[in-house]
């Protein structure tokens, strides 16, 4: 078995819906089932989302809506900053983050698969990649990552086996978050 000699951290922004007394606050994709998840790798998150008005309920195959993201640590920080947050550091090997990081790099190009809500979206996209560099054992997405908060259930339960370092940050108290 090969020794771990780096890291990838993966964050889990909780989903969420506002208070009845902070009606300002704005309204998300799937409200407390919402939320989003990122792999960070040296200094860019790697996510995947949808483009254009509406989610496919069934993927498509050849009007694909999907699209990968790089954006800096920092950007993605900048997004996230008054949100509840779970982050995960894994450890891997330089091939497997190599490996990772050839998915999202030939990804961001042309993603090889549709966002659609009976398939992949951001927490499988992350659960797929995970289990391909065997971070995450068993199952299908829809029974383990069918959402963000589905994803960090998961890899918390899965977590005795691992023990990967996790933090997790409060977010606004304008909002009911996911997981309290």
């Amino acid at each position: 078995m090969t020794m771990a000699q780096d890291t990838i951290v993966v964050s889990i922004a909780h989903g969420s819906r506002p208070y009845r007394q902070f009606s300002e606050e704005q309204k998300t994709i799937g409200g407390k089932k919402g939320g989003h998840v990122v792999i960070e790798m040296d200094g860019y998150a790697y996510g995947f989302f949808f483009k254009g008005k509406r989610i496919h309920i069934l993927p498509h195959r050849y009007t694909k809506n999907g699209i990968f993201q790089k954006q800096t640590v920092k950007e993605w920080n900048q997004l996230i900053i008054d949100r509840k947050v779970t982050t995960i550091f894994i450890p891997v090997t330089t091939e497997e983050k190599l490996q990772l990081l050839k998915f999202y790099n030939e990804n961001l190009k042309s993603p090889s698969y549709d966002y659609a809500f009976f398939g992949q979206r951001c927490a499988s996209s992350v659960y797929t990649g995970l289990k391909s560099i065997h971070k995450l054992k068993r199952g299908n997405y829809l029974f383990h990552a069918f959402y963000p908060g589905k994803l960090r259930k998961t890899i918390i339960k899965q977590n005795g086996v691992n023990g990967y370092r996790i933090q997790v940050k409060a977010g606004t108290i304008k909002r009911k978050w996911e997981g309290d």
